[in-house]
C-alpha cells in the first residue's frame, strides 16, 4: 500500500481500507478504479441521512485477506470514512465516468419521501 501511495506524490494522501461487502457496484473492481463513497446514519429522530463522503477516488490496494479495498483519500475523508463505519454505514460505488466534484447535499430520506408524494 505505501509504494501505491508515495507514487501518489501527494504527501496529503491516506490509505484507508474499506470493507469489500460495502461496494454496491455490479461487476469486478479493480486497483485503479475510482469509487463514490457514500455514508448513511440514523438521526436522534430515527430518520436516516445520506452524506458524499467522497466522490472519484482511487482504489489502490486490494487485501484478500482482510476482505478490503484501500482507497487514497484526504485527510478530512479519511476521519469521515472512519466516523461512518464506526457509527453508521459506508457503500461505495464505482464511479466509471469522468466526475465534476460537484458538491452533493446530504439527504434526509423523510425529504426524499415527501418529495416522491409531491410529484405524485
Amino acid at each position: 500500500v505505501a509504494l501505491n501511495l508515495s507514487e501518489k506524490n501527494d504527501p496529503l494522501l491516506r490509505g484507508v481500507g474499506i470493507p469489500s461487502d460495502s461496494f454496491v457496484s455490479v461487476g469486478e473492481v479493480n486497483i485503479g478504479d475510482k469509487v463514490d463513497i457514500l455514508g448513511t446514519f440514523k438521526t436522534e429522530d430515527k430518520d436516516i441521512v445520506s452524506k458524499y463522503i467522497a466522490q472519484g477516488v482511487e482504489i489502490i490496494h486490494r487485501d484478500k485477506e482482510k476482505n478490503t479495498f484501500v482507497v487514497a483519500v484526504t485527510p478530512e475523508q479519511f476521519q469521515e470514512i472512519v466516523i461512518t463505519i464506526t457509527s453508521g454505514e459506508v457503500y461505495v460505488g464505482v464511479a466509471p465516468f469522468q466526475f465534476d466534484n460537484t458538491e452533493i447535499k446530504q439527504r434526509r430520506l423523510s425529504e426524499m419521501i415527501l418529495e416522491e408524494e409531491d410529484g405524485e
